[in-house]
């Protein structure tokens, strides 16, 4: 890091970081680290298999997954007053905003039937791009 211009420092000096920066190579471990802290905090739980998702059981039995990327939280659950609660918590935490239902997420698109209670996952785009990448598009 360089000090910023008009800034006379003697050398040897440290500078102090108080916010992380999206630029920096410690801003994703920064944010991890303050959403780690809030969901746990929450009573959340950090999943085994991955550390960037969080699950929680609320008093009625129900089961909350929550899984964030950079600056992107994607709330699972089927009780959608569980989701609502869990957001409005979290609020009060980070300055957040509802985008509308996901209809993509790691390279699969994601279809909702609300009638039946049914989200499925495509992942025709990645297998297109795999074909194409080895040459057998048009195959």
């Amino acid at each position: 890091m360089k000090i910023p211009p008009g800034q006379d420092r003697p050398e040897g000096y440290v500078w102090w970081l108080r916010k992380a920066f999206y630029s920096l190579k410690q801003a994703l471990q920064e944010w991890y680290t303050k959403v780690h802290e809030v969901m746990v905090g929450l009573g959340y739980k950090v999943s085994v298999a991955d550390k960037y998702v969080f699950t929680c059981i609320d008093a009625n039995g129900h089961l909350i997954i929550v899984a964030f990327y950079v600056d992107n939280f994607l709330f699972i659950s089927k009780s959608l007053k569980f989701v609502e609660s869990s957001k409005s918590e979290m609020s009060s935490h980070f300055e957040m905003k509802d985008l509308s239902p996901v209809k993509w997420i790691f390279q699969m698109e994601l279809n909702h039937n609300i009638l039946n209670s049914i989200t499925t996952l495509f992942q025709s785009q990645y297998i297109k791009k795999i074909l194409k990448y080895h040459g057998m598009a048009d195959s």
